[in-house]
């Protein structure tokens, strides 16, 4: 039998941090702030997508639905295309904003990341900890 984990199914497949950076966040060695503050827009960007998605997919139905009435006159969807094509953009610049800030963070992180406490043999102290997360938000910014 083969021992061999298929690599779609590893965890990391996905992630832009290093082993070194995910073993830091796990031990609580990061500061979580800059993490959050991008999770905050990645939430805010993703309702936002939602919501442009919806409204294009609502758009072209209702388009579709009214663009051959018998016995009338088409109608027009409540957008036009060139409104609905400024939107789509929008949700696509926004996207491509916290992926970028994401991938800022992760680079900055991998560089930076302390080795596991495991690893190093010592306890870091709390200054040097406070210390560490000072450096990271001043970096991050």
């Amino acid at each position: 039998m083969n021992n061999e984990q298929n690599f779609l199914e590893s965890d990391s497949i996905a992630s832009l941090f290093d082993n070194a950076s995910r073993k830091a966040g796990e031990l609580g060695e990061l500061n979580a702030e800059p993490m959050m503050r991008v999770l905050d827009h990645a939430y805010v960007v993703g309702r936002g997508v939602a919501e442009v998605l919806r409204m294009h997919r609502l758009n072209w139905i209702r388009g579709d639905l009214y663009a051959d009435r018998e016995g009338g006159k088409a109608m027009e969807p409540p957008l036009s295309d060139g409104h609905m094509g400024a939107l789509l953009e929008l949700a696509r610049v926004a996207s491509d904003l916290v992926v970028d800030e994401i991938e800022h963070i992760a680079d900055w992180t991998n560089q930076h990341s302390v080795p596991a406490r495991s690893e190093r043999g010592v306890a870091r102290s709390g200054s040097d900890s406070r210390r560490a997360s000072a450096v990271v938000e001043e970096a991050i910014g």
